[in-house]
């Protein structure tokens, strides 16, 4: 079990997360690569709604695989290319973590390594 923390000392969330997470000793641990919007087939969507929910879909994939489930999540770090698509962003994030609330830095770049992408999700989960 993942114990969250929010101490009163720090400033509450200003979002869907925790400040920090506790893992028990002796968890599994599962470092999640960033997640981009390519279907397995190579295919890219164009708008990023569209990419958003792919990458989600990618990274639980990734964490099906792994032998876990949201509730594992740890860390997310999202980067974004806009500001402007923080609210759709918001909306499938809190689809995906339906509640969950993992340590998550949002960082908005230039660039991401293919100019198509809009979105990258790396992660990290542990489970006892």
């Amino acid at each position: 079990m993942l114990w969250p923390h929010n101490p009163k000392s720090v400033h509450a969330p200003v979002g869907s997360y925790c400040h920090a997470i506790e893992v028990p000793p002796n968890a599994r641990w599962l470092f999640i690569s960033g997640q981009v919007a390519v279907t397995p087939d190579g295919k890219i969507p164009d708008g990023f709604a569209e990419q958003c929910q792919l990458a989600w879909t990618n990274l639980f994939n990734v964490l099906k695989a792994g032998g876990m489930d949201r509730q594992d999540l740890v860390k997310l770090t999202v980067f974004m290319l806009r500001e402007t698509d923080l609210p759709a962003f918001r909306e499938v994030r809190d689809k995906f973590l339906q509640g969950w609330h993992p340590a998550t830095t949002l960082v908005f770049v230039r660039a991401l390594a293919r100019p198509q992408w809009l979105i990258e999700i790396e992660a990290i989960a542990a489970r006892t």
